[in-house]
């Protein structure tokens, strides 16, 4: 005879799919970040592989700056910087200067390298 399946207690719900899908850490992926426009277009920037730290994506920064329009001589601030995508694709788009954000120390120290890289130095302000 075949066994009925076990009804769940209305103690306990059934696991979902959804429950199961999350029962792990998320993973952290290789990600590349680059600068989509401007005089620095096409370079890459280093990133912490830290899993909370997830870049903006290319589209989203390119159709904040069709909105934003010119930014030539203005000051960008990147609140909660990661990597410093959007203030670095400022100052390639003529931005005067970039003030970053960011409290994670070892992130906040790639962005320095990223802007030691990229030639931008005198132009980033990283804070805490």
């Amino acid at each position: 005879m075949p066994r009925r399946p076990k009804k769940s207690s209305p103690d306990r719900p059934a696991p979902s799919k959804s429950t199961a899908r999350h029962a792990t850490a998320p993973q952290a992926a290789p990600v590349s970040v680059r600068i989509i426009g401007g005089s620095l277009r096409g370079r890459r920037l280093e990133c912490t592989g830290d899993p909370r730290t997830r870049p903006m994506k290319d589209r989203v920064r390119e159709a904040v700056f069709n909105l934003l329009g010119d930014v030539s001589g203005s000051t960008a601030i990147d609140l909660f910087a990661g990597t410093g995508a959007l203030g670095f694709e400022a100052l390639s788009r003529g931005a005067k200067a970039a003030v970053f954000f960011e409290q994670h120390f070892p992130t906040a120290d790639v962005i320095r390298r990223n802007a030691a890289l990229l030639g931008v130095a005198g132009a980033c302000e990283p804070r805490r």
